[in-house]
């Protein structure tokens, strides 16, 4: 089969490996649609480091190609997604349910070969089954749906909140869609670029707020009756995004950190955290809530497809991650269609 290996930073190549074999609980996937992660961009640009010749990838759908003997619930044909990581079952934090902070934790296009290839292998328990109705390039984002879910699992909002999400990249407009449909009488979106902004207002924000033009805080403050928002989801992983996100939160507000930080964040509003009553809340991966990820993606409340900016075959990959890496303007989300 044809797959991306990556070999040290932004030396990614297509090369011919051969098809991964399945054992015991095992399944075999074809992929159909891979997303391009910003964690996989990390990994691109040697931020997170990787074993040469690891296949990328893990944001992921397609259609089960064969399965391993101890497999219970899934056969050949079903259309399913895959989650991007999973534990070792036996160590303590995941006896306590916390299997994202295993250490021995096993992720695709990290410590094991990922979905930018013709196949990939994993365990079943990672493997969802979605519906006819849900195409392969909605459940691509799958982890990102789940990722939210689970944020938001962590602060809980009603309809008597406000809310705004800072950063309007795939995450924010995910996070932001859901937020929406969660119950806060009051949504924005707080970005840098002026399409995404469009989009956000077409996806159902309530009002978007250019950071780059003005003052944001003032324009936030002043669509708040000059409180600030009840629940803040920084999205953009930088320090500016997380001192905006404490600045228009309003005291006893709650900042949700959806964004990967890699780095401390230099003059962090630590003050806020005592005078203003802010609860600061972090949240990682979407473990538990991929049953709620299917059932969303069936009802098709959730609009994916028009985050979709680019449709490549997988020897566009290189030129996806270049795209992603020069943060070309039009680039939102980028997908790979492995079988194109």
């Amino acid at each position: 089969m044809k797959a991306a290996r990556l070999y040290g930073p932004r030396d990614l190549r297509i090369e011919e490996v051969p098809v991964p074999e399945v054992a015991g609980d095992q399944v075999l996937v074809q992929m159909h649609s891979v997303g391009i992660c910003g964690t996989d961009l990390l990994v691109y640009r040697g931020d997170l480091q990787v074993r040469p010749g690891t296949i990328l990838g893990h944001e992921c759908a397609g259609v089960v190609a064969t399965t391993g003997l101890d497999v219970r619930r899934h056969r050949h044909g079903d259309r399913v997604f895959v989650e991007a990581s999973w534990g070792c079952g036996d160590c303590a934090y995941c006896r306590r349910g916390l299997i994202l902070h295993c250490a021995q934790k096993a992720a695709l296009g990290r410590t094991a070969d990922g979905a930018f290839a013709e196949y990939v292998v994993v365990p079943e328990r990672v493997v969802h089954s979605i519906a006819e109705n849900v195409s392969f390039d909605d459940a691509q984002a799958s982890s990102t749906i789940g990722s939210a879910i689970r944020a938001l699992g962590h602060v809980r909002p009603t309809i008597a909140d406000t809310a705004a999400v800072v950063g309007s990249g795939h995450a924010g407009l995910i996070l932001m869609q859901l937020l929406r449909l969660s119950g806060p009488q009051w949504v924005a979106m707080v970005g840098t670029r002026e399409k995404r902004l469009e989009l956000a207002m077409e996806l159902g924000a309530d009002l978007v707020v250019d950071a780059r033009a003005g003052n944001p805080v003032e324009k936030i403050l002043q669509a708040t009756g000059g409180l600030g928002v009840d629940l803040v989801g920084e999205a953009a992983a930088t320090g500016s995004s997380l001192d905006l996100s404490m600045q228009i939160a309003t005291c006893g507000g709650t900042v949700l950190v959806f964004g990967i930080y890699e780095h401390s964040v230099e003059g962090f509003r630590a003050p806020d955290l005592y005078g203003k009553e802010i609860r600061l809340i972090g949240s990682k991966g979407g473990f538990g809530a991929f049953g709620a990820t299917s059932q969303l993606l069936s009802c098709g409340v959730l609009k994916i497809e028009p985050l979709i900016s680019h449709i490549l075959p997988l020897e566009g990959v290189v030129e996806g991650f270049r795209l992603m890496d020069e943060k070309a303007p039009d680039a939102l989300r980028i997908v790979i269609h492995p079988g194109q």
